[in-house]
């Protein structure tokens, strides 16, 4: 493989990976601004009583 193509093929996969963060970060401010009766209904979490999680 060319260096063109290593790293077009690693900037492809850095960037996905990116929106798949962005995309879990956004669901989880959106169900995290529900009501609590709302949230309890679709099982989501308190997220103050889990593990905290942490950036990298």
């Amino acid at each position: 493989m060319s260096f063109a193509s290593n790293f077009r093929s690693s900037l492809t996969r850095f960037v996905a990976h990116r929106r798949e963060i962005r995309a879990a970060v956004r669901t989880e401010r959106i169900l995290g601004a529900l009501p609590t009766h709302l949230r309890k209904d679709v099982g989501w979490p308190d997220l103050w009583n889990g593990p905290h999680r942490t950036r990298r």
